[in-house]
C-alpha cells in the first residue's frame, strides 16, 4: 500500500527516540509493533513526549543566560564578569571593602584632609585595592558576574545574588597580616 508515493515502514525493533531531533539523548525509548492502530500508537507517543516534557522541565541543570538591559547598564556598578551574558551573579558592598582597605585605613590614621590631593590619591588606591580583590574572587570561584549590592534589582533582572562581601574581605585579611610582619622586620 503506497500514500503518497511512499510505501509505509512497519517497525518490530525498539526504536530510540534520542535519534529524533528535539529529545534529549537516553531519555525516551518506544516500541511499536506491527499490527497497533493509530490511536494506540498516538497514545504511546503522546506519553513519551510529556515524559520527555516532564523530564526536561526537571532538569536542574538546564540555565539560561541572563543580562542586563542596554539602557540599565551602569560600568561604575560591574565588578567582575560580562552583564550582557551570565548565569551565577553576586554582589558586594563596595563601600565597606574600600573602607576595610589598608590605603583607607591609613587616611583614617593619619587623619588626611578630606578633599586633599593626598585624600584623593589614598581614596583612588583603596578604590584600585578594593577592584582587585572583588576581581580575584570572581576568577577563582564560579560566579561569572559580580556587581554592587542592590544593583540588579535597580536594572530589573529577577535573579537572586549571593552576596560575596565577606568573601572578598576575608582576602584582605591576610594583606593585612603581611603589613604587620614587613612593619616588625
Amino acid at each position: 500500500m503506497e500514500v503518497g508515493g511512499r510505501t509505509p515502514v512497519q517497525l518490530d525493533d525498539e526504536v530510540n527516540l534520542a535519534q529524533l531531533p528535539y529529545v534529549l539523548p537516553g531519555m525516551l525509548t518506544a516500541r511499536t509493533r506491527r499490527g497497533l492502530d493509530g490511536a494506540t500508537m498516538k497514545r504511546e507517543l503522546a506519553a513519551a513526549g510529556m515524559a520527555a516534557l516532564i523530564a526536561v522541565l526537571a532538569l536542574p541543570n538546564v540555565v539560561m543566560a541572563l543580562a542586563i538591559p542596554d539602557d540599565k547598564l551602569d560600568e561604575q556598578k560591574i565588578f567582575w564578569g560580562n552583564a550582557r551574558d551570565f548565569e551565577k551573579p553576586g554582589e558586594v558592598d563596595y563601600s565597606r571593602i574600600v573602607r576595610a582597605t589598608p590605603e583607607y585605613q591609613e587616611l583614617k590614621k593619619k587623619r588626611i584632609k578630606s578633599g586633599s590631593a593626598k585624600y584623593w590619591l589614598q581614596v583612588s588606591a583603596a578604590s584600585n585595592h578594593a577592584v582587585r580583590l572583588i576581581s580575584e574572587v570572581g576568577r577563582e570561584s564560579e560566579y561569572d558576574l559580580i556587581v554592587s549590592t542592590g544593583y540588579l534589582a535597580k536594572a530589573e533582572v529577577d535573579v537572586a545574588a549571593d552576596n560575596l562581601t565577606d568573601a572578598v574581605l576575608a582576602r584582605l585579611e591576610p594583606d593585612a597580616d603581611k603589613d604587620k610582619d614587613e612593619k616588625k622586620k
